[in-house]
């Protein structure tokens, strides 16, 4: 019956595989297709579901992902009309070592860069970074907060300059 669900072809009964969706070896690819596939027929995956499917069952790449989830946010701006998340404009490792920086912390097991970007990609393509553009745009108060967040690694505080930013 899943083969059938899976068929390109919405009206497709379960005996029919002909377009049936196989898992590939890039499963950021079979993930967007089972969820595209999943909404013409009425419904959506949330991101926990898409997480299950996207990342492996280990205890580093789930603990991973709740970090990430975590982060984002404390750290990201929602952009109502789009349904994405914006954040500073940081690179991939400099996220991964505020990561690193705070399951050191903690003493949990961590997971690959490789991985983290595979995560990233698969479970949060929603989380977009801003491009860095040398203009002042922001007030002198919420560009000082945006500074201090960036240069004072790990989780709480960055909790607290994301709440101040957000009283101001």
């Amino acid at each position: 019956m899943i083969q059938g669900w899976l068929t390109s072809d919405p009206s497709a009964q379960p005996s029919d595989h002909s377009g049936a969706l196989k898992p590939q070896k890039n499963n950021a690819a079979f993930v967007k297709e089972l969820c595209r596939r999943a909404e013409l027929r009425g419904y959506a995956l949330d991101k926990y579901e898409m997480a299950a499917l996207a990342i492996p069952n280990n205890s580093q790449a789930l603990e991973c992902f709740a970090w990430m989830d975590d982060h984002f946010d404390l750290v990201c701006e929602s952009e109502p009309n789009s349904g994405h998340m914006t954040m500073e404009p940081i690179t991939f490792e400099e996220v991964y070592d505020e990561y690193l920086w705070d399951c050191d912390l903690i003493k949990s097991a961590v997971v690959s860069l490789t991985s983290f970007r595979r995560i990233w990609n698969g479970c949060f393509p929603h989380v977009l970074r801003r491009p860095y553009i040398d203009c002042n745009l922001k007030c002198m108060t919420c560009a000082a907060l945006g500074e201090c967040r960036k240069t004072h690694v790990g989780k709480f505080v960055a909790a607290y300059f994301s709440r101040a930013a957000a009283d101001k």
